[in-house]
């Protein structure tokens, strides 16, 4: 939530709303399920917005997200940013990224320095913001559970249906 501070205060004719995903922020919970997160959201969209929404905005993991409530198709979204989603397989990669991206987590908390290829691999060429946005408690079950969800994410047939614009960067 801290990335998006600087700029609320330029939005205030928008109402805006910032969802966390579980073991993000200030929250306790572990990371179990991304599609629970992806419930939990699209039902307060549902419940608290009348199923309507201008702009859902996602970076990198909550891209993903994005795709997948839009591809749902329950809710009703004007305009969507994506901004790095995850939407390619893994495939037969998908355990040794989980394996060295866990790897990396840990050295990065241990305050180990990673080598620059296995950043760029791991983590992303010059992505040297994951850093800061980590929080020291996070363990590896909900890193491996966040990775399960974007390295084997299946975009839904359903998106197709989308009416809205697409932003994606």
């Amino acid at each position: 939530m801290l990335c998006y501070e600087p700029i609320l205060k330029h939005l205030s004719d928008y109402y805006v709303i910032l969802a966390e995903v579980d073991g993000h922020g200030g929250r306790t919970d572990e990371l179990i399920s991304l599609e629970n997160n992806c419930d939990e959201i699209e039902n307060d969209i549902i419940n608290n917005l009348s199923g309507n929404l201008y702009c859902l905005s996602g970076f990198s993991m909550g891209a993903t997200m994005a795709v997948e409530i839009i591809g749902r198709g329950n809710v009703n979204i004007v305009k969507t940013h994506l901004d790095a989603a995850f939407l390619i397989k893994m495939g037969l990669l998908t355990k040794p990224y989980e394996y060295l991206f866990c790897k990396a987590i840990k050295r990065i908390q241990n305050g180990k320095a990673i080598s620059g290829f296995m950043m760029d691999a791991v983590i992303g060429k010059d992505n040297n913001s994951i850093i800061e946005m980590l929080y020291m408690g996070i363990t590896s079950n909900p890193i491996k559970n966040a990775c399960e969800f974007v390295y084997r994410y299946h975009i839904p047939e359903n998106i197709r249906n989308y009416t809205g614009t697409i932003l994606f960067w």
